[in-house]
């Protein structure tokens, strides 16, 4: 009975510790630290919007116009302090 419940313990852990590694591997590999409050804009320098949260993948999710919508962390740059983002307003609120 105690493995049972080891294993069961050990499969809870591993699976909420996939969200952390997916976000920590996204962060690494655009070298942004990405963090929920941090201002988003685009190419042009005018504010997308704050960052709400990361999802399981570590990409941005930030509202806009009263949606949610998601950034790719690779297309997220960090210049002077100032997270940049290749994507438009209008790429990002477009339907698809």
């Amino acid at each position: 009975m105690r493995s049972i419940v080891s294993a069961a313990l050990a499969s809870v852990l591993a699976i909420a510790a996939v969200p952390a590694v997916a976000q920590d591997s996204a962060a690494a590999s655009t070298g942004v630290k990405l963090l929920p409050g941090k201002a988003v804009y685009d190419a042009g320098g005018r504010l997308i919007g704050r960052i709400n949260r990361l999802n399981a993948q570590g990409d941005a999710q930030i509202i806009v116009d009263g949606r949610l919508v998601t950034v790719v962390a690779s297309t997220i740059s960090d210049n002077g302090g100032k997270l940049s983002t290749t994507s438009s307003r209008r790429d990002l609120t477009s339907p698809r």
